[in-house]
């Protein structure tokens, strides 16, 4: 266990106390819609030392995610209090217990996968998926995800249950490029890019989303790479220097994709559409395939 992990089960002394605070605020994050605190059961500390023990910043943690206050309370509270214990480390989940059904939902919920149900993959496609968002660790509940991740043979494996959840590696090395090299640092609001090094066609491109509020500190342009289901596309640039710093140009902390859903979301309805799903929404309230 690291001076971290030592840290923070010091810490626990006070953690009452910040609770009872945290269970009386409401937070609004960037899609506006309120995020509730609320006290969290034992068990949300062994995730939160089973993550710490067992994973790294070489890539990200996908968290399954639910929006049930009810039955799955426990479940619900999980993915903002392990982003709370664990400012370390890059996670993957829906950060609102109220709105499953966003434009920009790529995410794993309640054994769906980008609207669609993860037992309809195969998996050749969900290691794909693990691939292009660089997922290095797996944390879920859902029967049908933990079936999904069991039968991926030798690319998965299972690390231990903890309670509901069933914690997976993905047997792949971390690496945030899908085309081109180099190193990433990513820390709140900004990702500093650094040894680029370009593919033939001199394309870089980085499992980030291509968010309209970005920018490069230089004026490296940033152009937008289209990708299986997902719905605003990741990072990708051409012939970029050897260190590029790229930052959120808004005055508040989270990334505008505001632009961005208009623009792209109409891809992912049309090849929605050629799978067989039923898209027959309005507009804004989002795709839940089941």
């Amino acid at each position: 266990m690291d001076e971290i992990g030592r840290s923070r089960r010091g810490n626990r002394l006070i953690q009452p106390i910040l609770i009872a605070l945290l269970a009386f605020l409401q937070i609004r994050v960037s899609v506006g819609v309120p995020l509730t605190f609320s006290a969290p059961p034992q068990a949300v500390y062994e995730l939160t030392d089973a993550l710490q023990e067992n994973t790294d910043r070489s890539a990200r943690i996908l968290v399954e995610s639910s929006h049930n206050p009810d039955a799955l309370t426990f479940r619900t509270d999980v993915a903002p209090y392990l982003a709370y214990w664990l400012p370390d480390r890059e996670l993957m989940a829906i950060p609102t217990t109220e709105s499953p059904e966003l434009l920009v939902n790529s995410i794993l919920f309640e054994g769906i996968l980008s609207w669609v149900p993860i037992k309809a993959y195969s998996a050749d496609e969900i290691f794909d998926y693990l691939v292009t968002y660089n997922v290095g660790w797996v944390l879920v509940f859902h029967p049908d995800s933990i079936d999904a991740f069991s039968r991926m043979g030798d690319r998965v494996k299972r690390i231990e249950s903890l309670g509901e959840y069933v914690l997976f590696r993905v047997r792949r090395e971390g690496n945030a490029f899908l085309t081109g090299s180099g190193s990433v640092d990513a820390r709140l609001g900004q990702l500093i890019l650094s040894d680029l090094k370009s593919d033939a066609n001199g394309d870089v491109v980085i499992s980030y989303r291509a968010f309209g509020s970005l920018k490069t500190l230089d004026g490296t342009p940033i152009e937008v790479f289209q990708t299986g289901l997902e719905p605003i596309g990741l990072i990708k640039l051409h012939h970029p220097p050897e260190t590029v710093t790229i930052v959120n140009d808004r005055s508040f902390g989270y990334p505008d994709s505001r632009a961005n859903i208009e623009r792209k979301f109409e891809t992912v309805v049309k090849r929605l559409s050629e799978m067989g799903v039923d898209v027959s929404v309005d507009y804004g309230e989002g795709i839940i395939y089941k």
